[in-house]
């Protein structure tokens, strides 16, 4: 039921696709909208085109997700906004650990961009935090989100199973990673 439940939205997302810069796309969002709202149970997502996202804390989803999905649509920065959207994607059918995944490579992604390195998070961290002129309290912050996401990134290459996570600590760990998007971002 829920597997289908999940095929019904992605259907919804490919639908939108198909319809994105016709004069059918507002109309397609707004009776997606009216569903949602008109729904007699709470369906625990919100249309954000081209995706659904599970439904948060509404100022933190505006912040921490919508506003850096807007950012992220710049040409400049598809290489973050593609792991973005998929582990929004991912959090939605529950596969926490790829959404953690997922959320880590975007931030990955966008260090890659602010440092001109080609180099994985954990090697571009220094330079990540001093070019977005972060204090040693976000510096401290920064080794910990790349320690707890390494824990999900290499479990499989190191034959080790990945730690439980719940769905209240991998939403903190989206909007962590927003956090840091608009931190990067914002001193851009």
């Amino acid at each position: 039921m829920n597997d289908d439940y999940h095929r019904s939205l992605m259907l919804l997302e490919a639908v939108f696709e198909m319809l994105e810069g016709t004069v059918l796309e507002d109309e397609f969002t707004e009776r997606i909208n009216n569903v949602i709202r008109d729904s007699e149970i709470d369906l625990g997502i919100s249309w954000q085109p081209p995706i659904f996202v599970r439904a948060g804390a509404r100022l933190l989803d505006e912040r921490l997700v919508n506003e850096p999905l807007r950012w992220l649509s710049e040409p400049r920065y598809l290489t973050v906004l593609e792991p973005f959207e998929r582990g929004l994607s991912h959090y939605l059918e529950d596969r926490l650990s790829d959404t953690v995944t997922d959320m880590y490579e975007a931030l990955e992604a966008l260090a890659r961009i602010v440092t001109g390195r080609d180099r994985e998070l954990s090697g571009n961290r220094e330079m990540f935090v001093s070019r977005v002129r972060a204090s040693d309290y976000y510096k401290q912050l920064l080794r910990d989100y790349i320690t707890y996401a390494n824990q999900y990134r290499h479990a499989a290459q190191q034959n080790r199973p990945r730690p439980p996570l719940s769905e209240p600590e991998v939403e903190a760990f989206v909007y962590l990673t927003g956090l840091f998007i608009r931190l990067a971002i914002r001193q851009d």
